[in-house]
């Protein structure tokens, strides 16, 4: 017999590859009518659509409330969401994970939202109690420098990529392997 069916629950599978890709689309579009400057939505399969990362072009305080209070209007599928600057690519978590660890204040960098009758019933750190009412609170991590910081204030980013001269980086690249250093730069 060939049985048809799948183990949803930790990723990958068919739902959260499936719904990451969808769910996005639809986000990013859905942000956009609200006049929220985003430049892509990524919703990473392993967060099974409970968080979400939001890449806007200039985000602030402002911004990151914009995007709360789009995931909270309605229904509540999604409990947490992570809002980047346009200097960070919203696909790569490592980029994502090193802008919430260094930009996102955490006194003033995070709002919750709370709900009832809104939320989602698979929310699975929720109680009983809680998914029987819907009840629930979502948090956007504003990992963005702040709106009213001038230039100067904002700390230069130090990387290979940022720090070097393109001639400096293609013959690092060039000898990486010949170097020793093995795999791919």
């Amino acid at each position: 017999p060939i049985l048809t069916l799948t183990t949803l629950g930790i990723p990958p599978d068919d739902s959260s590859i499936a719904a990451s890709l969808t769910a996005a689309i639809a986000m990013k579009r859905g942000l956009q009518r609200r006049g929220v400057p985003v430049k892509e939505v990524y919703v990473p399969p392993e967060g099974v659509t409970h968080l979400v990362v939001v890449g806007v072009e200039k985000g602030g305080s402002q911004v990151a409330r914009k995007v709360l209070d789009f995931f909270t209007a309605r229904r509540v599928m999604v409990s947490k969401v992570i809002v980047v600057d346009r200097d960070v690519d919203a696909f790569d978590m490592k980029e994502v994970i090193h802008a919430f660890s260094t930009k996102c204040h955490p006194g003033r960098g995070i709002a919750v939202e709370h709900y009832e009758g809104r939320g989602n019933a698979l929310t699975p750190c929720y109680s009983a109690d809680e998914r029987r009412r819907l009840k629930g609170a979502s948090a956007v991590f504003d990992a963005t420098w702040p709106e009213d910081w001038e230039e100067e204030s904002i700390p230069i980013k130090s990387s290979f990529e940022t720090t070097y001269p393109g001639a400096v980086k293609q013959k690092v690249l060039a000898n990486w392997q010949n170097d020793g250093l093995g795999g791919k730069a």
